[in-house]
């Protein structure tokens, strides 16, 4: 008899005979999909009649007929007793929404009572998050769904979501593959990846970045404009809910930090970060974390302040080069997206990792534009598919198989001259386009925070600036509280690496008092650390020496 199957990894005719065991069906099953991962059956989308795995139940036992159509479904992680994994703050927020988009009554097409208490009519009912009608609307209009309105978008049909499973691309064979000797002398259908149709991504999984601060990039800016080489950052920020986009996520930057790198006026060379673990622990503790990353591609042309405009898209240029795109995937590789187990069996899905590009706008000045690589990108990029094509900057290549990699087929879908969707075979090129979502940008007031005297940027050693008791002087002899003046990277960074009174352990208490938000546990602090107060006063014999006695300690 045949027995068709229902799955998150598509329909399936199995073959079987009435008198065969149901674990003997589990197995054809599992073979088929090839499926790695425990799962369950039911007779229908409710799940509430499970068949069970039995050895000496038969098919005809269980009431398993020819024709009939079984639900499989996935064990989730908190039904195999694993703790759910750490989400950002912001998607328990926004998880625990529904997202509906509420309308104002139409006064043509309503009826009298619609707008009183909870009466509505289908013409003022709230709308989905990824209703087109909702994304149209907005000005400019929303091109990608937010990741979290993808999420209702999938819970929207008929089985409500019972059979979602966010699960990322596999394109890697299975080295360990106990049916095969395994790639290059030979390879089953278990272990081998399969044929890969690259898509445009619908959604993001973040929709906007927002620096805290116009300071913020600026500054970042600045060392192009002393120097004239270019400059990488790490953004260091939050994740936020953006209300712009329904149930939308932005990334908002409070610092960059800049590594120690190597500028040239076409490029750069990163050097080995030894305090970068320790960096990552102080931004932690004052409640940022790594966001994203950005550098410079600027080259001044005609008028003083002008830049040239060069990421136009042509036959040999393009707004995100393909290279720009792959690093941009191995990136984001390194900082998974946390998901809750309910959504997805691995705990993870993408990433929130974001990449900021500071070039020639069309009018040329600076301009900021950002991208994320597409979770396809990443899968790809970690799997050493891809490298960006010789011939053109908005092409990728896709790597020849040979003894040590085993590259499946690559289709991507476009339009033809008649509007039809088709698979065109990248032999051995397509678009990297295809690749990646752009995002939008823009910067808020730095409230608070205007008036601080700004700290040198660690590592511009090259570029004439260093962090130095000078520099903290000119910091904390300007206006604001302690609590402010410490809440910044920057200074937290020198605070803890400088020669001179490195603060060492005692940093952790500082770092807590801020975190605390009370300003008398932050002085309270200082006026108990040894270490501070050698600081302070090196700082004001230095200060005394080069311009006399200075005041307000």
């Amino acid at each position: 008899m045949l027995v068709r199957i229902q799955s998150p990894e598509g329909q399936a005719r199995i073959k079987a005979e009435p008198n065969e065991p149901i674990t003997s069906l589990f197995d054809k099953i599992a073979a088929q999909l090839k499926l790695t991962k425990t799962f369950s059956l039911s007779r229908s989308t409710k799940a509430d009649d499970i068949i069970t795995v039995s050895d000496t139940q038969t098919l005809s036992g269980a009431r398993i007929k020819h024709g009939d159509m079984l639900y499989l479904s996935f064990l989730k992680t908190a039904e195999a007793g694993a703790p759910d994994p750490v989400l950002d703050e912001v998607d328990a927020i926004l998880d625990g929404l529904d997202g509906m988009v509420k309308r104002e009554r139409d006064p043509r097409l309503c009826h009298e009572s619609c707008g009183t208490g909870t009466r509505s009519c289908l013409h003022c009912l709230p709308l989905s998050p990824f209703d087109p009608a909702v994304l149209s609307k907005k000005d400019p209009p929303i091109k990608f769904l937010a990741f979290h309105s993808y999420i209702r978008q999938l819970q929207s049909g008929a089985d409500h979501g019972r059979m979602l499973n966010l699960e990322e691309e596999n394109c890697k064979i299975n080295k360990d593959c106990k049916h095969c000797p395994g790639w290059p002398k030979s390879i089953c259908t278990k272990c081998q990846p399969q044929a890969i149709t690259v898509k445009r991504q619908t959604f993001r999984h973040v929709d906007y970045v927002e620096f805290a601060s116009p300071t913020v990039v600026n500054t970042f800016i600045e060392a192009w404009r002393k120097g004239g080489v270019q400059r990488i950052g790490y953004m260091y920020g939050r994740y936020e809910p953006y209300d712009f986009v329904p149930l939308g996520i932005k990334a908002v930057v409070h610092a960059i930090y800049e590594p120690p790198q190597t500028g040239a006026a076409d490029g750069l060379e990163l050097r080995d970060d030894e305090h970068e673990t320790l960096l990552d622990g102080i931004a932690s503790k004052l409640n940022l974390q790594r966001v994203g990353w950005i550098f410079t591609d600027l080259e001044a042309e005609g008028t003083k302040g002008s830049v040239r405009y060069k990421r136009f898209i042509s036959d040999t240029t393009t707004v995100f080069s393909a290279g720009e795109v792959l690093q941009a995937a191995l990136m984001q590789s390194t900082y998974p997206n946390m998901v809750a187990s309910k959504y997805s069996l691995d705990g993870k899905y993408g990433s929130k990792f974001v990449t900021c590009v500071v070039s020639g706008g069309e009018d040329k000045t600076v301009q900021i534009t950002a991208f994320q690589a597409t979770n396809q990108a990443t899968s790809m990029a970690r799997a050493e598919l891809l490298a960006p094509s010789t011939r053109a900057a908005n092409a990728m290549y896709v790597h020849e198989a040979s003894d040590d990699l085993y590259v499946p087929e690559v289709h991507y879908q476009t339009q033809n001259e008649y509007g039809k969707e088709v698979k065109i075979k990248a032999e051995p090129e397509f678009p990297s386009d295809y690749l990646h979502v752009q995002l939008q940008t823009g910067s808020g007031t730095g409230a608070g925070f205007a008036d601080l005297a700004p700290f040198v940027v660690e590592n511009r050693g090259a570029l004439g600036e260093s962090q130095d008791l000078a520099a903290l002087h000119k910091r904390f002899n300007g206006p604001g509280s302690l609590m402010l003046k410490c809440m910044d990277l920057h200074v937290m960074y020198f605070l803890a690496t400088n020669a001179i009174v490195p603060l060492g352990d005692d940093i952790n208490g500082l770092l807590e008092s801020i975190a605390s938000g009370e300003e008398m546990r932050v002085e309270g602090w200082a006026a108990m650390s040894p270490k501070w107060a050698t600081l302070i006063m090196l700082m004001s014999e230095s200060s005394m020496m080069d311009q006399g006695a200075m005041g307000g300690w």
